[in-house]
């Protein structure tokens, strides 16, 4: 969670080894942002001219509507990448298996920011849902992480309670901290446990964990309690979700790209006192302060790193092509 600072490729590389680049997911910013956030939340966005919560899933049933038809088959599953890709605002979050990928996107110009930053994330301490993003609608996934109905929950709480099983440490704290916020509402475990013995029985007949069990029902109160009363906070107490279709169009595929699934909920924000979008906190594990941005572009350049290969389209190679050329005037 600290800064480490970058002032060339070769500091970069260096520092990425140290790591081991092959346990992290990599974010490339080219501004420095208060959090990380999804399209969805951004700014305006996430207040929609303080009349109405900014309508994500809607958004997305209309462009599938209007496109389904003119899809191939292999991306119907994943039309919320699909839409991502197109610049429909959703709450996926582009990451990266690539740091050089991330290095890119922390250079590019920013007139208001001198500095860039990438943000890693190390992938054991992910939970990939991306065979619920497949098989559920949208609003399907989202009503998981805050519905009571068992049906409903059980393919996530599944895949919780395989997570938590190589991840006992963040159980443990998460727990800790779901238990002293119920108690500062006068709520105990105990309290959650009365009146939900038809859904304690099923969890114990697919074989959850009871240590599991008390973070589920204390998770549940809280997601409940803030998407009521939240007063300005994030969504915390979750594993980062990732969502990682096998992406056929090119420019995912340059990029290494995969998606960070921002869990949200819609509530009335008392801060502001209009509807407003309550996304997941995403934290990271490193975090690196680039410098010297236009000479780290141009050692990318050299081994084939730019906007030519990265986005791939007719537009960015002709944009690619005509700075070539202008630089050399």
């Amino acid at each position: 969670m600290f800064d480490i600072e970058i002032n060339s490729l070769t500091d970069y590389i260096e520092e990425v080894e140290k790591i081991d680049s092959n346990k992290y997911y990599f974010r490339g910013e080219n501004g420095n942002y208060a959090s990380r956030s999804a399209t969805a939340y951004r700014g305006s966005q996430n207040k929609f001219n303080g009349k109405q919560i900014y309508p994500v899933t809607t958004m997305l049933n209309e462009f599938h509507r209007e496109i389904a038809h003119k899809l191939p088959q292999e991306y119907s599953k994943d039309i919320l990448a699909f839409a991502q890709h197109h610049g429909l605002p959703t709450n996926l979050l582009d990451i990266t298996k690539s740091p050089l990928v991330a290095l890119f996107f922390a250079c590019l110009e920013n007139k208001n920011c001198d500095e860039g930053f990438i943000y890693c994330y190390k992938i054991d301490d992910t939970l990939d849902i991306t065979s619920i993003v497949q098989n559920f609608s949208h609003e399907y996934v989202t009503s998981m992480f805050f519905d009571n109905n068992i049906k409903t929950v059980l393919p996530l709480i599944l895949l919780l309670n395989d997570y938590f099983k190589n991840h006992c440490e963040i159980l443990d704290l998460y727990t800790e901290n779901l238990t002293n916020f119920a108690q500062n509402k006068n709520i105990r475990i105990n309290d959650l446990y009365t009146g939900n013995d038809a859904y304690v029985k099923i969890f114990v007949e697919q074989g959850v964990q009871v240590k599991v069990i008390d973070y589920l029902l204390l998770l549940l109160f809280y997601l409940n309690t803030i998407k009521n009363e939240q007063n300005g906070e994030t969504i915390k107490f979750l594993p980062i979700c990732i969502y990682n279709p096998i992406l056929t169009f090119e420019r995912a595929r340059n990029q290494h790209g995969l998606f960070i699934y921002q869990v949200f909920c819609s509530n009335n924000d008392e801060i502001y006192n209009c509807p407003a979008n309550v996304e997941q906190e995403i934290l990271h594990n490193y975090k690196f302060k680039i410098n010297n941005r236009a000479e780290i572009l141009k050692s990318l350049d050299l081994i084939g790193i730019n906007k030519k290969t990265i986005f791939a389209d007719y537009d960015n190679i002709a944009r690619y092509i005509k700075d070539k050329y202008k630089s050399q005037i």
